[in-house]
């Protein structure tokens, strides 16, 4: 599957060490700090793990960390569960990379920052912690992030579809030069194109919501739902469901960013980088 990128210029550095350097072995980088699980896929679906070069068809409660590529053919799906508690469910014909993922309950921060290529993506998402916590999914074109709530992202070249499934969302353009934004409620949506602000949101129509991303593949089990996910509901699990729950509670740990040192903000992260003019339903 060929990714969509939008075009950057990359400079590289070739530094080349003097024939007489020691040839002792340099010790292996720790892998990332394990962040999530997969609890639900359809192949074809294909992860890269953080800093390996190989695609490998994804496992059934495979461990998700920080830097991972997760693509879906025709027919595909991925579906992780994080530490927060938090859910990501990648449709067909989708490309997402894990960015940055920050939790740690004791100090009140969580940070999630997570790319889409191609596709679609939903995502179900709890109570942020504190004044410097945020959720956000960036695709070519935009930037949609939330304080709580289930929303999806499309992007189809040259433009991304923002729509929430409940509570209000925040989209923009990700280039700061296009200032604008539009704050999404649930059942409506915003359109956010290559360097134009979002359009006013509108409410969805039936046949758009056919196309969202459902909460359950009707190929796999179904677990007792977690928080945002209703019984008997269009997409959700049946109801009087008795399979096991997520397995969260394998996940106890605080993570941050499996390695790389990070300093907390002293200040709220901006919301968004480019506000003003923008529009509220």
């Amino acid at each position: 599957m060929r990714r969509t990128r939008s075009p950057i210029l990359i400079l590289i550095l070739a530094v080349v060490l003097p024939a007489a350097t020691s040839a002792r072995a340099q010790p292996a980088a720790a892998a990332p700090a394990e962040i999530g699980i997969v609890v639900e896929r359809v192949l074809p679906a294909q992860v890269k793990a953080a800093g390996q070069a190989a695609w490998k068809d994804v496992e059934d409660g495979g461990a998700v960390r920080l830097g991972d590529a997760f693509q879906t053919g025709s027919g595909g799906r991925v579906k992780l569960i994080f530490d927060d508690k938090s859910i990501l469910i990648l449709a067909e014909k989708s490309s997402l990379d894990v960015n940055r993922h920050v939790y740690d309950p004791s100090t009140n921060r969580r940070e999630s920052l997570y790319k889409l290529y191609e596709g679609k993506v939903r995502a179900i998402v709890g109570e942020l912690l504190g004044a410097n916590s945020k959720f956000e999914i960036e695709s070519p074109t935009a930037v949609a992030g939330v304080k709580g709530t289930d929303y999806e992202e499309h992007y189809t070249k040259p433009c991304t579809t923002v729509y929430s499934h409940v509570g209000p969302v925040y989209g923009h353009n990700v280039d700061p030069k296009v200032v604008g934004e539009a704050i999404v409620q649930g059942g409506a949506y915003t359109v956010i194109c290559e360097g134009k602000p979002p359009t006013k949101p509108e409410d969805a129509t039936e046949e758009f919501r056919k196309r969202t991303v459902p909460l359950r593949a009707e190929e796999t089990v179904h677990p007792v739902p977690v928080d945002g996910e209703k019984e008997g509901a269009p997409g959700g699990p049946p109801a009087g469901d008795e399979t096991p729950k997520y397995p969260t509670d394998t996940l106890r740990q605080p993570t941050d960013t499996g390695g790389i040192p990070t300093t907390p903000p002293t200040s709220p992260p901006p919301h968004p980088a480019n506000s003003g003019g923008g529009y509220d339903k």
